[in-house]
């Protein structure tokens, strides 16, 4: 380990972990910050069903008469090797209802969203044509200053080199470049409204949905067991039982879980409230279930630890001027830590 600054003998010094999501934390470190995470970041699924089931009236947006066909949106998708359900981890929103937000959309659920909903038949097609004109170039249909075919038109012959330059003009803005071939979306992007309703909204929603409990009631449960491991270690400290010392660890484990599920649903739930202020600003209205007090949805399931080792890097252009210098979580015992 080496240190990026001089210190006096003596000084307290920290480690950095690097600017992550919650989730990693907890999964690889053993611990949930106190404080508010500005780099963290909660996994979020697109799915088209479920966007179609929850906003009827905007299912023409997500499922246009681009979708089917050779030139559609689904065989793009297919060619471009887009999952059908992509997943992404969305940063916390902006503090003003002017600043864009891009959701920290990954490069496969940018290219699905767009696909889906932001590119009429003439892009689609030209997406397509694109694709097509580089796979040949890759099978030796031709190659950089070769033609792919002679042109009876008087048009300008295609070679990889004018492919590449066509790609790089933008006219298809899924595509880029450089393999794996999807775009990350384009700095300053923001999702229409039509595409946070009818896709992005509903993928919210559900992961609210998977929690059986509101923020209120897990404060309570937090109480108590925080309570119940400090008296478990007491206890243990004074009769070295093993049993005592192992109801303390899970009590901890329990402490950590639940300190996570809070985080979790406070990120959700700002997300929620911006976009409902966001989208309610402009006279379009959305449709929440909430718990009497206001905190979660409706639950439909158990809660899951399950975000994985998700980094909060959601795009190459990913903002790094956010500096988070909250240590309180480093100072003291290390006792809550546990692996």
């Amino acid at each position: 380990m080496k240190a990026d600054r001089a210190t006096n003998a003596g000084d307290q010094v920290f480690e950095d972990y690097g600017d992550n999501s919650n989730a990693l934390y907890l999964d690889h470190h053993g611990f949930v910050p106190h404080a508010p995470n500005p780099f963290d970041c909660v996994s979020l699924t697109l799915s088209e069903q479920e966007g179609s089931h929850h906003h009827h009236h905007h299912q023409a947006v997500v499922n246009n008469n681009n979708d089917d066909g050779p030139e559609g949106a689904h065989e793009l998708l297919r060619k471009m090797r887009v999952p059908p359900a992509p997943a992404f981890c969305a940063p916390p929103p902006p503090k003003t209802i002017t600043s864009s937000y891009s959701w920290g959309l990954t490069a496969p659920a940018y290219v699905w969203l767009a696909a889906k909903s932001g590119l009429d038949s003439a892009t689609l097609a030209t997406c397509h044509r694109l694709l097509q004109q580089r796979a040949d170039a890759m099978t030796g249909g031709f190659s950089s200053g070769t033609s792919s075919s002679s042109s009876t038109s008087g048009a300008p012959a295609v070679t990889a080199a004018s492919v590449a330059e066509e790609v790089a003009s933008g006219v298809c803005p899924v595509l880029t470049n450089s393999n794996p071939w999807a775009a990350f979306p384009p700095a300053g992007w923001s999702p229409s409204l039509a595409q946070v309703q009818a896709s992005l909204l509903p993928a919210l929603q559900r992961r609210l949905q998977e929690s059986p409990s509101t923020i209120s009631e897990d404060e309570a449960e937090l109480a108590s067991l925080i309570e119940l491991a400090a008296t478990a270690e007491k206890e243990a400290a004074a009769a070295a039982a093993v049993g005592t010392a192992s109801a303390a660890e899970v009590a901890n484990d329990k402490v950590l879980a639940l300190r996570y599920r809070i985080a979790r649903k406070a990120h959700l739930r700002s997300l929620l409230e911006y976009h409902d202020e966001h989208l309610s600003g402009v006279g379009v209205s959305v449709a929440v279930e909430v718990n009497s007090d206001g905190t979660t949805m409706t639950p439909s399931s158990g809660a899951r630890i399950d975000e994985g080792a998700t980094s909060s890097i959601g795009s190459a252009e990913d903002a790094r001027s956010r500096v988070w210098v909250n240590h309180s979580d480093c100072e003291g015992t290390t006792s809550e830590v546990r692996n």
